[in-house]
């Protein structure tokens, strides 16, 4: 059975940002994986880093965002 169209996309997309990964500024990867969807387990794999410094960054990036909307 063929994946929806919408499925499909999302895989592409995935890649495509995995294959540029290198090319963007090491501040702004995490907060652009984030933004994509990658999932914790994604984002330690393609940064080298454990799933718990995943975590951690992601709550320092939510406090941040918080902080600058407030």
């Amino acid at each position: 059975m063929p994946e929806p169209p919408a499925a499909m996309l999302e895989k592409i997309l995935h890649a495509l940002l995995l294959i540029q990964l290198d090319e963007i500024e090491e501040q702004n990867r995490f907060p652009i994986l984030v933004r994509a969807g990658w999932s914790d387990s994604e984002i330690a794999t393609a940064l080298g880093i454990s799933k718990n410094a995943v975590s951690i960054r992601r709550t320092r990036l939510r406090q941040k965002v918080q902080k600058e909307s407030d």
